[in-house]
């Protein structure tokens, strides 16, 4: 109980904060500076996704769509394009797939469009990370490359090797162990590289996991246990 409390208690506080920064994007937007207003929602976006919060998220929606029709009134694509690929990633957040594909293509189409490489390819591992999620795998892991192909190009380590891990993680729903045994150390040791603790965390955990599950069977030689 005590945890739990604490648990409740820290997602209160960055819940807190998250309002903040959703609040300084409203105020940016009203007062026309859109790029300061992008910047705070989508942060508050992403922090609404880790945290869970299903209510602020329908309630950014409301507010994203807005700043996506002003964006494409003043014409600046890249603001409605962002704008897009954010409410993609709510609908995402809330298990609405069909509009988060929708939503997520658009946006993808349009950075590809203007030339915004790193926002094309953060659509490509949303929509990569849906069809996932659905076990599409084909789908899944088809985007998935991309993504890691095009975030390696533009030298964006994270989104690298978050596509990694998660191509580790269709290869470990298809019992596929050896392959993610290795993409998962892969990206472990990636992480480590860039502080990112927590990512590096879960690796391990799906490792841990792996060696647990390959412990109760028996298993080919060739599946390497010890990663």
């Amino acid at each position: 109980m005590h945890k739990l409390s604490l648990r409740r208690l820290g997602n209160r506080t960055r819940g807190c904060t998250v309002s903040a920064k959703y609040d300084l994007g409203n105020i940016h937007r009203m007062q026309n500076e859109y790029p300061q207003a992008i910047e705070k929602l989508t942060d508050a976006q992403t922090e609404f996704e880790k945290i869970g919060d299903r209510l602020d998220g329908c309630t950014m929606s409301k507010t994203l769509t807005k700043a996506e029709t002003e964006f494409e009134k003043i014409g600046n694509r890249l603001g409605a394009a962002q704008c897009l690929q954010s409410l993609g990633n709510i609908h995402r957040m809330q298990n609405e797939y069909p509009h988060a594909i929708e939503k997520l293509k658009n946006a993808h189409t349009e950075f590809e469009k203007i030339g915004d490489r790193l926002g094309a390819a953060q659509c490509l591992r949303s929509l990569g990370d849906i069809h996932r999620k659905q076990n599409e795998y084909p789908q899944a892991i088809e985007k998935l490359k991309n993504a890691q192909t095009e975030f390696e190009k533009i030298g964006v380590r994270q989104g690298a090797a978050e596509c990694l891990g998660k191509l580790a993680d269709i290869h470990c729903k298809q019992a596929e162990y050896s392959e993610a045994i290795e993409k998962f150390t892969n990206a472990q040791s990636e992480f480590e590289n860039i502080g990112d603790k927590e990512w590096a965390a879960w690796c391990q955990q799906r490792l841990g996991e792996i060696h647990q599950e390959l412990s109760r069977r028996p298993f080919p030689k060739s599946v390497n246990v010890l990663g």
